[in-house]
């Protein structure tokens, strides 16, 4: 919370070590977008969206992951194409 770059950082090592975890994909997406990598956070959505597409739904992730607030406000801009 709080440390976006450090969060991004997590979450690239979340999934070179457990590739094919859709929560994480989704997650270093939205977090990728909202720091501007967008290429990065197009391919690991490619990826998210092979293993379990429930991802591109803010409200069933809200529901069922503790995602902070920041971070599902990126997935909504993500999934808007907005900053």
């Amino acid at each position: 919370v709080g440390n976006k770059g450090q969060a991004v950082i997590e979450l690239e090592y979340e999934v070179l070590n457990n590739v094919g975890i859709p929560e994480a994909h989704a997650a270093l997406a939205a977090a990728c977008w909202s720091s501007g990598k967008t290429s990065l956070a197009e391919f690991q959505w490619e990826v998210a969206m092979e293993f379990d597409s429930r991802f591109s739904n803010v409200r069933w992730v809200s529901e069922n992951y503790h995602w902070g607030p920041e971070l599902t406000g990126a997935l909504q801009k993500f999934l808007s194409l907005t900053k």
